[in-house]
């Protein structure tokens, strides 16, 4: 898997929790540590050792919390893909939701993605991390709940 470049280009808040998020997801489904570098890489890269290290370690509780607590096993696309999926839709959904306060579009993307008895657990750790993103300056596009739905 490491034919790729270690060139790490300037991501805006989208692509950044896109990148993150399927890095994360492949390297654990290829169990190959260079998907893990990426994302420090990346991180640290966007936003310098201190901050890239926190939003980093954010990025990772969330997505392994959303791994756990998923209603079924959640789809994505590999690192570099243009397209976006469904559940992809939807993490950005869950995360520009919480960042303008959108209680409509966190409920349903919460409900889509989680089980019922753990969206709690869920909606903690994609706080955190849209907090994070928040701080560095990252901001995600609202998304309107007819999108998600669509």
């Amino acid at each position: 898997m490491n034919d790729q470049t270690d060139r790490v280009p300037i991501l805006n808040s989208e692509q950044m929790v896109l990148e993150g998020y399927r890095s994360w997801c492949f390297g654990i489904k290829h169990r190959d540590p260079w998907f893990f570098e990426k994302i420090t890489k990346m991180c640290v890269s966007n936003f310098g050792r201190e901050k890239g290290l926190i939003l980093e370690n954010a990025l990772t509780d969330f997505t392994r919390t959303i791994g756990l607590c998923a209603a079924c096993p959640l789809k994505t696309n590999p690192p570099g893909f243009v397209g976006l999926c469904l559940d992809e839709v939807l993490i950005l959904g869950l995360l520009s939701g919480i960042q303008n306060d959108d209680e409509a579009v966190i409920t349903l993307c919460l409900d889509k993605l989680a089980c019922p008895v753990r969206c709690g657990r869920v909606l903690l750790a994609a706080k955190e991390f849209a907090d994070e993103l928040k701080k560095v300056g990252n901001l995600l596009l609202p998304i309107s709940a007819d999108t998600i739905r669509w």
